[in-house]
This record gives structure tokens, C-alpha cells and sequence, in this order.
């Protein structure tokens, strides 16, 4: 049997990786499950057993050992082989014990310690929408006999009896072990195999213990797992009054001498692979000086900084020899990951007796620097991920929460699996999370789907955070603090009549220059009865985050059609907190309680100009709780103030000045900056301190020097970090613009460089919708960061251009290349660079960038800014959101339709922000346009597509697009504001096979903004 067996080899590479090994596609039915479990098995291990930190009693108190580990592994080996020979028993179910160990391991590791292990988790994991048990199971008796084992007369059993139930749907395994009272780290622990159920909700039975020949003599005390179909757990502690505190075994044959390490040394600090024979060499000098003699070594690698990857284990047995001298291989798999691997080992003796790495004295090696220049380094994308309801209303009822993905893969290993958990913002609550089964994506380049967990009656009513883990076939992964910008990656559930939304960072209040407005929709039957406010890191020390600090006066005059609109003026109820984080809990009216309501917010400058905020959709980026905190990196800031002043938002401080405030400079346009956090370190203004909150400047960042455009990432060292830290920026210029930007809020995937001849490389990158040519009134400027130097050419792409002459391919233009507009690690493409490519008017352009290989080593990133006629500023949200394209539906008589929306906050012809919609994918007239107008503000829409149809304006049509503008609006009456949703429908010929609709708005003091929420 190919892929596991150990004892054969004289070592053993246990390829842990998602992945099938290569010879995968061989194999019987048998071994690939045996492979897949025994891998699954190494991946939770390998995060699990990691070195000593302050959980180890804890771990250890729940069986999470190296010992066990080695104990299970060769069991399971060893009962794959025998299943496999024997060709009449179901060897899956084998494979499948395996899997519930394994997962047994998780769960306990993550109640342990959630922030390390649960990116991993599959807790609860739910499998249909009857999975609404969450009570843990019940030990109602254990037994244990005798009561001392005297191992010196012969004794070598113990037996407990156990009598378990389950009130809910019913018992999965039980696992019983014995640990010396007072057990520490690295001890001996006796174990029995685990006790699997048929999903009976009571059973009774009885498990033997077999006693090691040199077990340590002393007290040993009872510890189990008891765990529910569900992912419901009883543990150790729940062991039933009756259950005997503690087994006595004598033994006068001990062995407490764990294993001499004389060394351990590795061939190499620093391996680059040619793709044949890749391999590390280790070799060692071992002894036993107690009787039992040595039994095991394993040695692992860690890529530093990865710490959800699993990664190649040896593991090699010596059979109780004392002593012994050799070398081991790990060979390398040709795709292995270059990076820094910290290098972990064990050695245990037959009387389980271990030493380790982490011991003062043991020679080895502690890490190594492998290079693989054909190996796949790029990340997997998310292009897309959508979650709906955002707010789930517990009822009598299961809720269904639907996730919708699209992903791709761009490094060439293929995408493997993706997974999926919803959970409780309060992670120690272990009952208050909800999986779905991962979804194995077999090697596709791109895939999309949908997954549905369902959300029982009696969770837990709070934020839960949506996580989200995609991994390639290279072992590279994305995970949920990755997310996207077209995702929230938080929801809201909420139990009762009330409804909480929120935080909004960074609100300003009355007093403040900028201000907020609020809009609550989903309310048709009146305003709400009441709106209390919570209120976080304010900037004095008078306010705490409760619903009890302040209720907003309700304003009937505010409630028109459907919504409700808060004004800064508004939060002059809540006192003079000047900016903070604000939760709003809304209570609506009886009859509006089956409503979805929905809160959002934008923010206009004292001289008009506008934004909305990506961070409300956004809310667990450049957040973290840790005592010294990295926040970043934010993209495109700028040194100079002259044109955009960055201000950076640092809260969550308590009154507790940060000890040091570092700055890693990355992609700089100027020299001299390593992109490390040596680059700078920002001297302490206590001017700048108001209680929670520290604001950064522009002026403070001139400690840095001219870097010109930068990354940068804050580390702030000696912060309080409960509840999470957070960091915001915000931009504004000095014409009065303001903005925060989208993609503060998402991950930097860098587009990864095709090879060409001569040693050059091309990466292509975009489409950026919607860019006007260099006399539109709306501009736009782009950055390309992850190159050095100036590229040796750029070519566009025009797509649905508005003008006649271009094919939509690299033919279409050719740039200039200007040394001026080349920094040090980044290239910039204004307006005026786009006049080679004549009066195309407007277009989705993609660039082509050709440059030396070793310019751009590891990828290319771009970004945009779009700048409005009168000096407004922001970033399109839906340049970070490529999948949301509709395909048309098909109806009789060769027709189709495409359906888009909601557009929220669609202001009506006279409203002073006007709106302008873009459809791409549909040539000619259509037949009709309808249009729905959901939460109208006045009366007399109904929300369906009976409410409008807009006249079709030949003019507003060129080739396969058509606008909308706010003027077309006025077909629709004065319903003032509502949440748009369009509806074309045409013949099927006239589609293309993808529909995309887009839009910005202006207002009429020339403000600019696009609307982040459209694209979630």
C-alpha cells in the first residue's frame, strides 16, 4: 500500500498537504482515503503540537501531545494495511475514524486557545438544516478498576466503565486517558483508542487500558473527550461527582530519563531546488539511559509567518535500541514553497518520555532558507464574496445564511478547497460557530458556487465574524481576514425586537467639521420607537460602550416613505464626543419587525464634498488585539502634503500612550527604504493623544523623510488591546475632497508575472472600468507598485470603448514610458499619459506591462484614483469586485432578462447628489427597462417592477453599452430617495453572455463618490 506505511522505510516523508500526492490518481479507492485521512490527520497535528507556549497544561490536560500524536499515527498505518490486505472489510470507515480524531484534536486545541488554532476549525459543523443541537453531551458514570495497578506483580490492565448520553442528536466518540495528578508538559500520558458511537443518544460499555512496561509510578488522574454528532463537546472537567479522582500504579521498573539529544544537524542553511532529488539531510546522535530504550524521532518544518499552512513531517522509529547514530532524508516535493522554515523536532522513549528542541543545551539546527524558483508563491483570489441576509432576526425558524464565491487561481497549482465557518465575534464561545463541509475544487483555475449554513433558533445574538480559508495546490492560502471588498465580513444576528448595527469608525460629531448622515431603511410603517447608541473610543474617558449612554430623541419629521435619516445634529444627544466608534441599537416599529433593515452612512465635508465609508462593510481589517499591534499596510500614502493630506486613526488606546509607534516603508517611488520597520520610527506627540485615540499626521510622517508614494504599516508597541485595537485613514486635500479608501480594507494579491523570451516577464492587469479618456471630467490616476525601475513597455486594452476604432485587445495603445513618472518601486499613469490613446471617451481598460523578469520578481499590484471635476477624490470600489457580472436569464418567444440592484441611497432627478448608472453587455434598444423602488422615501412605490419604466434614450446607447443618468430619473416621479433595482429585458441576441451595471454619483457642490455597498 503506497502513500503511509512507515515501519517499511528507513524514513519516511509524510507529505501533509491538502493535495493528494502525485501518484494519488493510482491508487485504490482504499488508499486514497487511507492517504487522505493520514494527511488530514498530519495538517490539524501539525498546527496543534507547535512549541511550548502558555497553554501547553491546558493542551496537554485535552491529549494534544506529540506522544499521542505517534501513537495514533502508527495505529492508524497499521490498521490501514491490514484493512487494505484483508480486500472484505470497508476501509473508509477506518479512514473516518481518523477524520473524527482529528477533528476531536481542533475543536479541543481551539477552546484552548481560539486565536491560534481556529482558522483550522471545523466545530460545528453543519450538514443540514435539521443541525440545530447545541447541548454538549453528559458523562454520566466512569468506572475505573482496580484502583492500583501493581505493575511489579504482573499488572499491566486497567478498565473503565462508562455510561454517556446525549439529549440532542446524538453520541459521536469518546476518548478516556490517564495523565499524573499535577501533569505537566512533555509527561507520559496512558491512553485507550477512541470509543466511536453510532449515534445513539445513550450508551454504556467498558475500554482497557494497556500500561507501559516503564510507565512512571505514581497517582494518575482520569481525563475524556466526549463529543456529540454536532461538534458538542463535554471535556475532562465534566466528569460525573461519582467518577474516582485518581488510579494508583506502582511500578518499580520506571524510566523518567527522557532521551539524550547530542545533536541534530541539517546539511544546509540554505537550499535552492533544481527540481531533482530536492532534499534536507539530517543526521543525529541519540541515547537512552533508562531502561525503556528509544522509540521515535519526528522532525517538522514551519514556514515562518505561515501559520495555517501544514508542511512535510519525518518521523522515524528506532525500536527500543539506547543508542543510535544516523541520517535521515526529507525530501522535498518539486512545488514545495520557497520561504524561512523554523525547523521543530522530538525524540521520545518507549516510556514516552520526550525530549525536544526547545530544551537549553540540545544542538540543532533551528531554521533553513529554502528557494524554489519554480514554485507556485501566488496566493488563490477572491474575487467574490457575497453574504446574505447581513442581518439575521432569530425566530422559531432556522435562518438561512447564503454565501456566494468566486475564485480563481492565477499561480498554476489550481485551487483545492475551500471552507467556511460563522462565528461568534466572542471566539472562546465554541457553541456559537457554524461550518459547512469543505469544498474540494479538484485543480480548477476558477470556480463559484454557493454555500448555505443554516442558523439555529437558539444561537447567540451578537456580531460573527464570516471566515473564510480558500488554499491552492501550491499550499498557499487566502484566508478570512483577506476578505474582499465586495464582502462583509461580519454579520449581525439579532434576537428580540431590536436590531444592532455597527461599528461605525470614526464618526465625527456635531461640533466636528465633517459630518455624518445616517439612513435606516426597511421602515414603512413609521420611525422607529426608539435608537440607543453605544459609544467606543471617544476621545474622552466619560463614555463607554453601552446601549445605556445614550438614546437619540426619534424626529417623526425624519421618517418619510421607508426610511429614517440621522443627522450629525442628531448626535448632539449623546454630548460632545467629537468623534468615536458608534453601535446603534434600533427598535422598529411592531409592525416593520419582519422588514429587513439596513443603516448606512455618509460623510460630507463643510465644502460638499462626499464619501461613503468602505470600512462599515470592512470592519475586521486592520484591527488586532494583540499587546504589540501591526496595522496595514495603506497603500499609495504620500510624503508631500501639497496635493492629499493622509491622516491615520489609531484607537482603542484607554488613556495609554503606545510606547513606540514603527513605520514599514514598502514599494517606495523614493531610495533608501527597506520596507521593513527599521525604516522609521515616529516620535510620541502627547498633543496628539485624546484618551482612546492617537491621530497621526501628515506632519508627523515627515520623521520618515521624503519617501514620495509609499505602503506603509504601522507597529505600535505597549497597547492595552482589549477590546481590539483599530487603525483608520482618512484623506482629504486641501480644495475641501475627502475620502477613506476601499482598499485600506482588502488584501494586497499581486498579479503574478508570465515568462517571456529574452529574459523579460508580462503581467496584465485590470479591467479598470469606467475610465474616462484625458478630457473626461472625471480622471483617473493609477499606480503599479512591485516594480523597479521603468518597464519596458505598456500596452492597453479597450474594452466597450464609447468611440468607434478600438478591438478590445493590446493593440488598441501604447504608452509612453516617461522616467518622471517611474519611483524606485512603483510607476504612475496619469490622465495625460492616456492621450496616446486618443478621444476613446471612455472605456474598461486593462495594461499590459512588459519589463525584466527581476524587475518584478514577485508580482505587480494596481491601483486607482478617480478624481472628480471640482477636486473630489476617491477610489472605485468596484475596481476590487471583477465577478459580479449578471448572466441574462432566458424567457419565451428567444428573449432574456438581467436583473441588478439593489442600488441604495438612488437619489431621485432632484436630489442633490445625482446619480449615473453604466450597462455594459447589451447592444441596442432593449425593450423595456423597469425599475423597482425599494424604501422609497415617498409614498406610492411598491418595491416591484410595476413601480417605473424609464423612457429608452438613443443617445445614452454606443455599441454594447448604455447610461443611465439621474435626468432619465424623472420617469420614475418624485420619490426623492429608494433602493433602485433595474430590470432589462431584451431579445436573447442582444446580450452578451455576462451584463454588468455600475455606478458613481456627484453632487451638486461637486462632490464624487462611488458606493461601496453597491458591490456586496
Amino acid at each position: 500500500m503506497s502513500g503511509f506505511k512507515l515501519a517499511s522505510l528507513p524514513y519516511a516523508l509524510l507529505a501533509s498537504f491538502w493535495s493528494v500526492a502525485a501518484n494519488a490518481q493510482l491508487a485504490t479507492d482504499a488508499d486514497l482515503s487511507a492517504q487522505r485521512a493520514l494527511s488530514h490527520f498530519d495538517t490539524v497535528a501539525a498546527h496543534v503540537l507547535r512549541a511550548p507556549n502558555e497553554t501547553d497544561s491546558l493542551a496537554v490536560e485535552h491529549g494534544l501531545t506529540t506522544d499521542r500524536y505517534i501513537d495514533i499515527r502508527h495505529d492508524f498505518e497499521r490498521r490501514f494495511e491490514q484493512c487494505e490486505a484483508s480486500h472484505d472489510q470497508d476501509c473508509t470507515l477506518i479512514a473516518d475514524e481518523l477524520w473524527s480524531i482529528a477533528d476531536t484534536w481542533n475543536a479541543a486545541s481551539s477552546a484552548i486557545s481560539p486565536s491560534h488554532t481556529d482558522r483550522l476549525n471545523r466545530q460545528q459543523s453543519v450538514f443540514s438544516p435539521t443541525a440545530v443541537d447545541t447541548t454538549p453531551p453528559v458523562l454520566n458514570s466512569l468506572t475505573l478498576s482496580p484502583e492500583t495497578v501493581d505493575m511489579d506483580a504482573g499488572e499491566r490492565r486497567i478498565t473503565a466503565q462508562y455510561d454517556v448520553s446525549d439529549a440532542g442528536i446524538g453520541l459521536e466518540v469518546l476518548s478516556i486517558s490517564l495523565r499524573p495528578v499535577g501533569w505537566r508538559a512533555f509527561e507520559p500520558t496512558i491512553y485507550s483508542g477512541p470509543i466511536q458511537f453510532n449515534y445513539e443518544r445513550h450508551a454504556e460499555g467498558e475500554i482497557s487500558f494497556e500500561i507501559p512496561e516503564h510507565i512512571w509510578e505514581g497517582d494518575y488522574q482520569p481525563y475524556l473527550q466526549l463529543r456529540d454528532r454536532l461538534g458538542n463537546y463535554a471535556y475532562f472537567n465534566d466528569l460525573a461527582p461519582s467518577t474516582p479522582s485518581q488510579v494508583t500504579i506502582l511500578n518499580s521498573n520506571e524510566d523518567r530519563d527522557a532521551p539524550i539529544v547530542n545533536y541534530v544537524t541539517v546539511n544546509t542553511e540554505n537550499l535552492t531546488m533544481t527540481g531533482s532529488n530536492d532534499q534536507l539531510v539530517f543526521e543525529y546522535d541519540l541515547e537512552d539511559v533508562g531502561p525503556s530504550g528509544l522509540n521515535s524521532m519526528v522532525i517538522r518544518l514551519f514556514r515562518r509567518g505561515d501559520t495555517i499552512s501544514a508542511f512535510p513531517i519525518l518521523i522515524h522509529d528506532f525500536e527500543g535500541v539506547q543508542s543510535t547514530k544516523g541520517r535521515l532524508a526529507l525530501e522535498l516535493p518539486n512545488d514545495f514553497r520557497s520561504g524561512v522554515y523554523d525547523i521543530e523536532f522530538f525524540a521520545n522513549d518507549k516510556a514516552r518520555n520526550i525530549s525536544h528542541n526547545y530544551e537549553r543545551g540540545i544542538v540543532s539546527p533551528a531554521s533553513v532558507t529554502i528557494t524554489n524558483p519554480n514554485s507556485d508563491s501566488f496566493p488563490p483570489r477572491v474575487n467574490r464574496l457575497t453574504v446574505s441576509p447581513e442581518q439575521v432576526n432569530l425566530s422559531n425558524e432556522i435562518v438561512p445564511v447564503t454565501v456566494r464565491y468566486d475564485l480563481s487561481d492565477e499561480g498554476g497549482s489550481g485551487l483545492e478547497d475551500i471552507r467556511l465557518t460563522i462565528r461568534h465575534e466572542d471566539t472562546s464561545d465554541v457553541e456559537n460557530q457554524y461550518s459547512a463541509s469543505p469544498i474540494n475544487i479538484l485543480g480548477k483555475m476558477q470556480a463559484s458556487g454557493e454555500i448555505v449554513i443554516p442558523i439555529p433558533p437558539d444561537a447567540r445574538a451578537g456580531r460573527y465574524r464570516v471566515e473564510l480559508v480558500l488554499r491552492d495546490r501550491a499550499n498557499n492560502y487566502t484566508a478570512y481576514y483577506h476578505s474582499t471588498f465586495s464582502s462583509p465580513n461580519t454579520i449581525q444576528i439579532n434576537s428580540g425586537d431590536s436590531r444592532v448595527f455597527g461599528p461605525f469608525d470614526w464618526v465625527n460629531s456635531a461640533q466636528a467639521g465633517d459630518q455624518e448622515v445616517f439612513r435606516l431603511t426597511g421602515v414603512p410603517s413609521g420611525p422607529p420607537r426608539s435608537i440607543r447608541i453605544a459609544i467606543n473610543n471617544a476621545m474622552t474617558s466619560e463614555f463607554y460602550d453601552s446601549f445605556e449612554v445614550c438614546e437619540l430623541t426619534i424626529r417623526p419629521a425624519r421618517h418619510s416613505g421607508s426610511e429614517y435619516l440621522i443627522t450629525a445634529a442628531d448626535l448632539l444627544d449623546c454630548g460632545g464626543f467629537q468623534t468615536a466608534d458608534l453601535r446603534f441599537e434600533i427598535t422598529p416599529a411592531a409592525a416593520d419587525l419582519n422588514e429587513e433593515l439596513l443603516l448606512r452612512r455618509f460623510r460630507i465635508s463643510p465644502s460638499g464634498m462626499l464619501t461613503d465609508m468602505s470600512v462599515d462593510r470592512m470592519q475586521l481589517n486592520n484591527r488586532d488585539t494583540n499587546f504589540t499591534a501591526e496595522f496595514g499596510p495603506f497603500e499609495w500614502t504620500e510624503s508631500s502634503p501639497q496635493i492629499r493630506q493622509h491622516f491615520f486613526r489609531l484607537a482603542g488606546l484607554r488613556g495609554v500612550l503606545p510606547e513606540s509607534i514603527q513605520v514599514a516603508i514598502e514599494n517606495a517611488s523614493e531610495p533608501g527604504f527597506a520596507g521593513e520597520y527599521t525604516d522609521c520610527t515616529l516620535p510620541l506627540n502627547l498633543s496628539s493623544m485624546n484618551y482612546n485615540q492617537y491621530l497621526i499626521t501628515q506632519e508627523d510622517l515627515t520623521a520618515c523623510g521624503e519617501f514620495g508614494r509609499a505602503d506603509l504599516s504601522f507597529r505600535v508597541s505597549k497597547i492595552d488591546g482589549t477590546p481590539a485595537a483599530t487603525m483608520r485613514r482618512y484623506v482629504r486635500t486641501q480644495g475641501g475632497a475627502v475620502s477613506d479608501l476601499a482598499f485600506d480594507q482588502i488584501p494586497v494579491s499581486l498579479r503574478a508575472p508570465t515568462s517571456l523570451s529574452d529574459g523579460l516577464a508580462e503581467v496584465v492587469l485590470g479591467p479598470f472600468e469606467w475610465t474616462g479618456d484625458a478630457n473626461a471630467p472625471t480622471q483617473s490616476l493609477f499606480r503599479i507598485t512591485g516594480l523597479s525601475g521603468q518597464p519596458r513597455s505598456i500596452e492597453l486594452a479597450l474594452n466597450n470603448a464609447l468611440q468607434d476604432g478600438y478591438q478590445g485587445d493590446f493593440t488598441d495603445c501604447s504608452l509612453p514610458i516617461r522616467a518622471a513618472n517611474a519611483g524606485v518601486n512603483d510607476y504612475i499613469i496619469s490622465s495625460a499619459d492616456l492621450i496616446a490613446c486618443g478621444a476613446f471617451g471612455r472605456a474598461d481598460i486593462s495594461f499590459r506591462v512588459v519589463a525584466e523578469a527581476e524587475q518584478i520578481p514577485s508580482g505587480l499590484m494596481m491601483r486607482r484614483f478617480a478624481l472628480g471635476a471640482d477636486g473630489d477624490i476617491t477610489d472605485f470600489s468596484f475596481d476590487h469586485d471583477p465577478a459580479s457580472t449578471r448572466r441574462p436569464l432566458d424567457m419565451a418567444n428567444d428573449r432574456a432578462r438581467v436583473e441588478f440592484g439593489p442600488f441604495e441611497w438612488t437619489g431621485g432627478h432632484n436630489a442633490g447628489t445625482q446619480n449615473v448608472f453604466r450597462i455594459v453587455g447589451v447592444t441596442g434598444q432593449p425593450e423595456k427597462i423597469d425599475v423597482a423602488l425599494e424604501n422609497a422615501t415617498a409614498e406610492g412605490y411598491a418595491g416591484g417592477y410595476t413601480d417605473c419604466s424609464l423612457t429608452y434614450r438613443p443617445e445614452r446607447s454606443n455599441g454594447n453599452e448604455y447610461i443611465i443618468t439621474a435626468a432619465d430619473l424623472r420617469d420614475c416621479g418624485d420619490f426623492v430617495r429608494a433602493n433602485a433595482r433595474f430590470r432589462i429585458i431584451a431579445e436573447r441576441a442582444q446580450f452578451d453572455n455576462a451584463v454588468q451595471m455600475r455606478r458613481f454619483a456627484v453632487s451638486r457642490t461637486g462632490g464624487l463618490t462611488d458606493f461601496g455597498f453597491d458591490n456586496q
